[in-house]
């Protein structure tokens, strides 16, 4: 087996294996950012660590903290850490939030809706728990309120009617993206 790069020059598997390993030495670099949003009295900080790459983005950690009347708490994050290859060596997150957005039910009562994506781009069908791209529904007091429940569940509508959300969200949400 062997590979043709621009320079012409032909390279055994050895070759190859050598200079994929160089370029992963010095690597993609990863970016730590902090992003806000203000929903109601409640602060959502996301602290990412991040990389954008030509097949996509990858996080190697991500936490979102609610923080109101001078207390914290740190929301679930359904992305699992996974051994993946294209940002380098280590481990990434298979999943991570990409977007989010304040929303209020037809009640007034503020909700944050998180929007979550997979990883591997077009590369794999989907992340481990069967879907591409999905959202989470949080009160603000951070109780995760679309827990176990996938896109087609359909106590995720039922839910979505007796909070008054279904209006809402069947007219369509502006999100806010999270950039690396």
């Amino acid at each position: 087996m062997s590979a043709r790069f621009s320079c012409g020059r032909k390279l055994g598997l050895a070759g190859l294996l050598l200079a994929g390993s160089m370029v992963w030495a010095d690597g993609p670099t990863f970016s730590e950012r902090e992003d806000r949003l203000r929903c109601g009295e409640v602060e959502l900080v996301a602290k990412s660590d991040c990389v954008l790459l030509d097949s996509g983005k990858q996080c190697r950690r991500q936490t979102l903290t609610l923080h109101a009347d001078g207390k914290e708490k740190t929301l679930p994050n359904d992305g699992r850490a996974v051994k993946k290859q294209l940002a380098g060596p280590g481990k990434v997150l298979d999943g991570f939030v990409t977007g989010w957005a304040c929303i209020n039910s037809s009640k007034g009562t503020p909700y944050l809706l998180l929007a979550y994506s997979c990883s591997f781009g077009e590369e794999r069908g989907a992340c481990a728990r069967g879907e591409k791209e999905w959202m989470r529904l949080f009160s603000l007091d951070g109780r995760h309120l679309t827990a176990g429940l996938s896109r087609q569940d359909k106590r995720a509508d039922a839910l979505f009617d007796r909070l008054g959300l279904s209006e809402t969200l069947e007219a369509g949400v502006k999100m806010q993206g999270l950039d690396p």
